[in-house]
């Protein structure tokens, strides 16, 4: 479900377009409608499936490719350690509140902050599988811009 603001404001941008006779207002309105209800934004406003799990996955490989980028290790396990020991460090101590605000950080912090708003496992072992695959995917996202 989405935060409850983020459907209030919404909603009011529903009732904007209602008063100004927008041919989408009525569905606007209604998806808000389902929304409040318990529906899931991602349901009510009939995204595709998936959406979200595509999103997360593209915000968790931005995150990985920067703290990759940031490590001074070259090796694969090298760079896992180190990722490890950032995002421990970073939940250890602004986590809680950068969470609480919704304030993303700048850096690495940031990529520690997405990885962890996006429940992204950040075990040792999981980070070794994800990291060679980080090369195979900027290489296959970059056929895809360039057909």
């Amino acid at each position: 479900m989405g935060t409850p603001a983020a459907i209030e404001n919404l909603g009011r941008i529903a009732a904007f377009l209602r008063n100004e006779n927008h041919p989408l207002a009525e569905w606007l309105l209604e998806a808000m409608a389902l929304a409040r209800s318990g529906a899931s934004l991602e349901a009510a406003l009939n995204l595709n499936h998936g959406y979200g799990a595509a999103a997360r996955a593209e915000t968790q490989h931005a995150a990985l490719r920067v703290l990759a980028d940031a490590a001074p290790a070259q090796s694969d396990n090298g760079r896992a350690a180190w990722i490890v020991e950032q995002v421990d460090r970073y939940r250890a101590g602004a986590w809680r509140r950068d969470e609480k605000t919704r304030k993303r950080p700048p850096g690495v912090a940031g990529a520690c902050f997405d990885l962890l708003a996006t429940r992204a496992p950040t075990s040792l072992r999981s980070l070794r599988r994800r990291l060679p695959l980080l090369a195979k995917n900027d290489a296959d996202l970059a056929k895809s811009s360039r057909a």
